[in-house]
């Protein structure tokens, strides 16, 4: 779903469409079955989209950067620029029409610093990381082998722990934003800005879950402890 609230390109117009707001889904096919919107059931009604929203599938040829070239729609995350243009072929995520960002008078960076100042700025006042990826385990496989959850976990915060150490080699694999200055981002984030573990990515988690409920992506609140398995909810 292309429903970022911090887009990184964005149309030289003003921006439209704040009494009526549209989405557009944008995930790896244009297939409601194949997609993510398609499997969280956007398609169907009084689930994933909040009264007073539209939303639009794209097309199989149908890329963001072309559209927000043309004034088609006002802002999107940023496209990944490349030397393959990938439209049309369904089996590829973020597909990309060939548009180039430097010296396009009608497409411009919402935010100059990739949004460096206000993810710092936003961290400081919540206390939250952004957070993208979980892993999952199946409930059979935790049924059978209830002890494979703690020990992924330690698998995970080791390898992690090895990834900080190697870190002075390859720098940019650690900070958020590019650039060289680990200082800055270790003043605002500290030492180790990919954490681990409920104790302190719940707070994060129940704010993840708060925004899905006022977006309608979720119907009703959901505990940690129900999303956790029971030998996680100490980490």
């Amino acid at each position: 779903m292309q429903t970022s609230c911090k887009p990184q390109w964005r149309a030289s117009t003003p921006i439209r469409g704040f009494d009526l707001p549209k989405c557009i889904s944008s995930g790896c096919t244009t297939t409601r079955t194949r997609s993510h919107g398609g499997a969280l059931g956007l398609h169907l009604e009084g689930h994933g989209v909040v009264e007073g929203v539209e939303h639009h599938w794209l097309t199989v040829d149908q890329t963001m950067d072309v559209m927000l070239d043309r004034g088609e729609i006002d802002a999107c995350t940023a496209f990944r620029e490349g030397d393959t243009v990938t439209a049309g072929d369904p089996t590829v995520i973020d597909r990309y029409s060939g548009t180039r960002m430097e010296g396009n008078p009608r497409i411009r960076k919402l935010f100059p610093d990739n949004g460096k100042a206000i993810t710092y700025a936003s961290y400081q006042k919540t206390g939250c990381y952004y957070c993208n990826h979980h892993v999952i385990i199946r409930n059979r496989i935790l049924r059978d082998h209830p002890w494979v959850a703690l020990e992924l976990f330690k698998a995970l915060q080791r390898s992690k722990e090895v990834a900080y150490e190697r870190a002075g080699q390859a720098q940019s694999a650690y900070l958020y934003f590019p650039g060289d200055d680990d200082q800055e981002q270790a003043a605002v984030l500290g030492e180790a800005p990919y954490p681990l573990g409920l104790h302190k990515m719940g707070k994060t988690i129940e704010r993840a879950i708060q925004g899905s409920l006022e977006q309608g992506l979720l119907r009703r609140p959901i505990k940690l402890e129900d999303l956790y398995f029971r030998t996680t909810l100490d980490t």
